[in-house]
């Protein structure tokens, strides 16, 4: 399987979940694992030990919904804004992924699949019947260049204060999904 061979009006996140069924068809290690982690590959997440030592529940779905914020800015009357689910990093259980999320990108009406919005959508509806953890408890902290976005420096000072913010969010609204 090429996973670049595939209608570019499909979109990134249509590649993405090819990767990953590459990834799980090509891994000796899969069926050694209850669990596994997706990570964006060109950044790097300096806590991630820190956030998964974090967890002190069982868990299908571990990740982190973008939610609320978006709330607020639709107030402010800007227009597409729509929650998602931040895919820089999730950890699923192989039942989990394979039972609900291996086919979904095959399964999108629109012509390209916006992996953020379908997997948040995908697991709002399955909150109420799987473990989904959707606010890590530490904020991550994720460093280097990514590849959307004209390159976005995670480490320049206005995603540093982001970081900060949503820090500091975690600390003292838990609750809140920013």
């Amino acid at each position: 399987m090429n996973c670049n061979d595939f209608p570019r009006d499909f979109g990134k996140g249509y590649g993405e979940c090819l990767l990953i069924e590459k990834g799980l068809e090509k891994s000796r290690l899969i069926n050694t694992v209850s669990h596994f982690a997706k990570i964006t590959g060109r950044i790097y997440l300096k806590n991630m030990t820190q956030i998964l030592e974090s967890v002190r529940e069982d868990y299908d779905c571990l990740c982190e919904y973008k939610d609320q914020g978006w709330r607020i800015i639709k107030l402010w009357g800007v227009k597409g804004a729509k929650p998602y689910c931040d895919n820089r990093f999730l950890v699923f259980s192989n039942k989990f992924y394979l039972q609900f999320i291996r086919l979904l990108h095959q399964q999108h009406q629109e012509r390209c699949f916006y992996i953020e919005t379908q997997f948040y959508e995908a697991f709002k509806q399955l909150e109420k019947e799987q473990m989904i953890i959707s606010i890590f408890l530490v904020s991550p902290d994720f460093q280097g260049i990514a590849g959307h976005f004209k390159g976005k420096d995670y480490s320049s000072k206005k995603e540093r204060m982001k970081f900060l913010t949503r820090w500091w969010t975690r600390k003292l609204i838990p609750s809140l999904h920013l």
